[in-house]
């Protein structure tokens, strides 16, 4: 069973939102096994899905438990992301955890065991991600920069919490008083422009240009059952697309100048030598919808500008970003 989070009157509320958006049977599945936990708000939100309202009244009448539902007005990963985060605010949670729905919690202690763990860290660290175990592939724990690379989380001690450039969103715990923030300011914390691809990245550089910090542990490990193996032309479109929006809005002046020419000749070089020529009607979608949106782009970038506190050099500046600690636990 899972460790209780604290339940005195001094103890943090935690809220659990489950994002469902990748299928009926996955959803099933995640949901029974939210129903392992206890010691904090249980959530579901998803769209125009029937059969998954009707499994959590059963299990709540079942089980005893009380797991909310939403329904959100589209499909859109990010507007059901942010819809998670409005309602932490409006319901005064401390934490707030956002989970795909493919991602499996193997052992239920682990969440007591994030969230104890984020009670510990500076108030300035608005964003904690465990490390995210997918099938064949490298574990993945946020991009981690020292000594001029990007270094792989499998050298980092088991018992290690470090700062990150940027986490995945699949599964992340917030400090819900910096989202709060950010939505007082203007800003959408998941931009829905992105849709899909480079969301996070996104989210995360919002968080650094207002002043926080963003940190991963290997101290949780949870599942990650998406398939990345094949990429549609859609996600094909989206990824080309949102790289370009990720220098676009975030980047200064100074920064765009430097980094786009780069960005696009990375793009094009490494579909011409390596001959994806089924990347190429995707790539060139991704620059024609750019030009034809550059009016929104620019509106979109101004307003993120006047809010941000830092740029890029500011993050730049601090790189190689340090390991936080070796934790007790």
């Amino acid at each position: 069973m899972m460790d209780h989070l604290n339940t005195d009157t001094n103890s943090k509320k935690v809220a659990l939102f489950l994002i469902a958006t990748k299928g009926r049977q996955i959803a099933f599945r995640v949901i029974e096994n939210l129903t392992k936990l206890s010691g904090l708000d249980l959530f579901v939100i998803s769209h125009n899905a029937i059969d998954i309202k009707d499994l959590i009244n059963d299990i709540n009448d079942r089980a005893g438990k009380k797991i909310c539902y939403f329904e959100a007005s589209s499909n859109s990963v990010c507007q059901k992301r942010n819809m998670a985060l409005l309602i932490s605010i409006a319901n005064k949670y401390d934490y707030c955890i956002l989970s795909d729905d493919d991602i499996m919690i193997e052992n239920a202690s682990d969440i007591g065991k994030l969230v104890n763990l984020f009670k510990s860290l500076p108030e300035e660290c608005a964003v904690l991600s465990p490390a995210l175990k997918l099938a064949g592939r490298p574990i993945y724990g946020g991009l981690l920069y020292c000594n001029g690379t990007f270094m792989s989380l499998e050298t980092q001690p088991a018992s290690s919490v470090w700062y990150s450039l940027c986490p995945s969103a699949a599964f992340i715990a917030v400090r819900v008083k910096s989202i709060a923030r950010m939505f007082e300011v203007g800003l959408r914390p998941f931009e829905e422009l992105f849709v899909i691809q480079s969301e996070d990245v996104d989210f995360a550089m919002k968080f650094w240009s207002l002043g926080y910090k963003i940190a991963c542990t290997k101290l949780v490990k949870v599942r990650h059952q998406g398939d990345r193996e094949r990429i549609p032309p859609q996600r094909l479109f989206f990824m080309y697309r949102n790289r370009v929006l990720l220098v676009l809005l975030n980047f200064s002046v100074a920064g765009v100048l430097c980094a786009l020419p780069f960005r696009i000749l990375n793009d094009v070089f490494h579909n011409i030598v390596l001959l994806r020529t089924c990347h190429f009607s995707s790539l060139a979608k991704a620059y024609l919808w750019i030009l034809r949106h550059a009016r929104t782009i620019l509106t979109l970038r101004n307003h993120r500008q006047r809010c941000f506190k830092y740029d890029e050099r500011r993050l730049l500046a601090q790189l190689p970003l340090p390991l936080l600690w070796r934790s007790k636990y």
